[in-house]
């Protein structure tokens, strides 16, 4: 298939830029390491990076862990699920970039 077709699995329109240049920098990576993704990988990699999204890791965080991932030159992206107790502190800083992650029914109830 098509590598422009794989991107287009891939990428979400909701995603921030940054994001998307990160998600399609690593679609070109494997592909210049010789291990392009296939369909199913591709629409599973997009359900992995909402999965992240919905651990409410920042964008941020995501373009970190990809960038890590193309410079180990690892294949997949790895994040581990954000521990209970550190979701309250990262929401204590109303300036925080996680602040808006989080829902007023969310940041109430781990502010309690």
């Amino acid at each position: 298939m098509k590598k422009n077709n794989i991107l287009s699995m891939v990428l979400d329109e909701a995603w921030n830029p940054d994001l998307q240049e990160a998600v399609e920098d690593f679609v070109h990576h494997r592909t210049e390491t010789k291990h392009p993704l296939t369909v199913y990988a591709a629409k599973r990699f997009n359900r992995l990076i909402n999965k992240y999204r919905s651990w409410k890791y920042h964008d941020d965080d995501i373009v970190d862990a990809i960038d890590r991932s193309m410079r180990n030159n690892w294949r997949d992206v790895f994040l581990e699920p954000i521990p209970k107790d550190q979701h309250r502190e990262r929401i204590l800083n109303a300036n925080s970039k996680y602040w808006d992650l989080y829902t007023e029914e969310e940041r109430n109830s781990l502010l309690q």
